[in-house]
């Protein structure tokens, strides 16, 4: 299951690539019956929600591989209620583009027009054709407060001794929630006066000597609220925008934005149930599935992505041959 809901994860983040991962083998583990599996991760930043239901099986062998019937079911009712109102999914599929083990379309459901508020209570129930229901109940995260070292991004403070950008934030709510940072630095390139796109560059935490390689290292998910970035970072991110591009001049530098995943408690204890103690030491041998469907199995939980910018200082940006 851990597999199939950071694949629905992603689809939810990028809605242009939906996909599911087919690997997952569905076995619960002392169970002789057939049991149901109910996936929904909100995006509280987009309007379109998906959601999927599968069956648990059980294959003849010992590899769950052979076994290629897609368990996937379809015909579900399920329905979101939030703010009193019911929002309703609409079953749907689309083509495979991997059909190693399964040659039927991907189904999913999907419901669009709905507007989240940070700290709002959401229900969702699933109804399947044979009577069983499925149900849960979560709040999307808060918002939080940001905190900064620097108002302005521009080099090594010599005054302080400071080596890096940093920032931290609080949350009203009372839990041990996950969060995913990362950073970019926002700018546009022109062709004389014309606009031609606007992009980011996304700055890495620091860079660091790995197995005999000079790598930049990204920030991961925490339970951290906080995070630093080095100027030495901040400084290759900068000299990366324009690229191998001889006319620097043509890109304007806009600001850095830090741009913050917070995920519900339920996502929280979801990912720390499987990651263990989100370390590169620990081995766990016992993980479980973590699940908070009533009725069945699998995982109702919400996510929001919040983010703060920062100005970047006009000198420090002409340094790199790049305009404010």
């Amino acid at each position: 299951m851990k597999n199939i809901v950071l694949s629905l994860l992603v689809i939810i983040a990028a809605l242009s690539n939906i996909s599911c991962d087919d690997s997952v083998n569905p076995i619960v583990s002392g169970s002789g019956s057939e049991q149901y599996v109910l996936y929904c991760i909100i995006n509280a930043n987009s309007t379109v929600q998906l959601a999927t239901v599968a069956k648990t099986y059980k294959p003849s062998g010992t590899d769950p591989y052979l076994y290629k019937d897609d368990p996937a079911i379809k015909g579900a009712d399920i329905k979101i209620i939030y703010n009193t109102v019911s929002y309703q999914f609409k079953d749907t599929s689309i083509t495979r583009t991997d059909t190693g083990r399964y040659t039927t379309p991907k189904a999913f459901y999907v419901t669009r027009g709905i507007k989240f508020k940070a700290g709002d209570s959401v229900k969702i129930k699933a109804t399947l054709s044979n009577g069983v229901v499925l149900t849960s109940a979560i709040k999307i995260p808060a918002s939080v407060n940001f905190t900064k070292s620097e108002n302005i991004i521009s080099t090594i403070n010599d005054e302080t001794g400071a080596t890096n950008w940093s920032a931290n934030w609080t949350t009203d709510l009372n839990q041990s929630l996950m969060y995913y940072p990362r950073m970019y630095i926002a700018y546009q390139k022109f062709d004389g006066s014309i606009l031609k796109y606007y992009a980011e560059k996304e700055v890495p935490l620091r860079y660091m000597t790995v197995d005999g390689v000079y790598k930049a290292i990204y920030p991961g998910v925490t339970k951290v609220s906080s995070t630093a970035f080095e100027y030495e970072a901040i400084d290759s991110a900068m000299a990366q925008v324009a690229g191998n591009d001889d006319y620097k001049s043509n890109y304007r530098i806009i600001n850095a934005v830090l741009r913050l995943m917070i995920m519900d408690e339920n996502l929280s204890n979801y990912y720390s149930t499987t990651n263990g103690y989100l370390d590169d030491v620990t081995i766990r041998i016992d993980e479980a599935d973590y699940t908070n469907i009533k009725g069945g199995l699998g995982l109702f939980g919400a996510y929001n992505i919040v983010s703060t910018s920062t100005f970047i200082d006009e000198d420090y940006i002409k340094s790199f041959g790049y305009f404010k």
